[in-house]
């Protein structure tokens, strides 16, 4: 499930909860495959980045205190 179909379809109130943990953890999981092969080329320096960038969200996935956004097109 990625954040356009958050946005783009209609969710239950009673499944948004679920939904956007769901997406969370992918977003976990995209930012620590994304560091595993940072490490794996030799990029250090860019794999410290994304860790500070993204730390609260790979320590503990809590979708109730990311601000969760709609943008809207023009």
């Amino acid at each position: 499930m990625s954040h356009e179909s958050l946005n783009n379809q209609p969710i239950p109130n009673g499944c948004r909860r679920l939904a956007r943990q769901m997406e969370a953890s992918e977003w976990r999981d995209w930012c620590m495959d994304r560091l595993s092969k940072l490490s794996l080329d030799h990029r250090h320096n860019d794999a410290r980045a994304l860790t500070a960038e993204h730390l609260e969200l790979l320590e503990h996935v809590d979708a109730c205190s990311i601000l969760w956004m709609r943008i809207e097109p023009i």
